[in-house]
Order: structure tokens, then C-alpha cells, then sequence
């Protein structure tokens, strides 16, 4: 684990939970969902794909140009088979 990393995991305990979460094998992953289709392209070229803890955008999105600022937010991915 990076230094980089570890301190984000330090001091977010958000990201902290999805990576126990993934290592436990609950989620599969983690989202970056844009808050709506009129998101910022900094926002909508991040969104809606699938990452693991350590490779997971920081919010605010770095380059956000939506008005009011970023609104993204970030959601466990879980795989579900029938």
C-alpha cells in the first residue's frame, strides 16, 4: 500500500469501510456516480465506472466545473447473478 493511499484511508473513514468492504469480498468495488447527465466533463469522464479503494477518484472531482461545485458522490458496486 502506497503512502498516498494509507493516508487517504486515515483520513477518510468512508473509503476506510469500502476497503474492508472489498477485501472481505462484500463489494466488488466502488462507483463514482456523477450527480446528474449535466455533470461537468471532468466529472462524467470519471463516472460511472468501477473501482477498486486504492484507485478511486477523491471528491471533490479535481477540475470540476459544475456550478456550485462537484456534486459526484461515490457508491458500493456489488455484482448480483441469478
Amino acid at each position: 500500500m502506497d503512502d498516498e493511499f494509507a493516508r487517504r484511508l486515515r483520513d477518510d473513514p468512508k473509503l476506510a469501510r469500502f476497503q474492508v468492504m472489498y477485501l472481505d469480498g462484500g463489494i466488488d468495488g466502488i462507483a463514482l456516480v456523477a450527480a446528474d447527465s449535466d455533470a461537468c466533463p471532468a466529472c462524467l469522464a470519471l463516472a460511472d465506472r468501477s473501482y477498486i479503494p486504492s484507485g478511486l477518484p477523491s471528491l471533490p472531482i479535481a477540475g470540476c466545473s459544475a456550478p456550485g461545485g462537484c456534486r459526484c458522490r461515490h457508491e458500493p458496486n456489488v455484482t448480483v447473478y441469478e
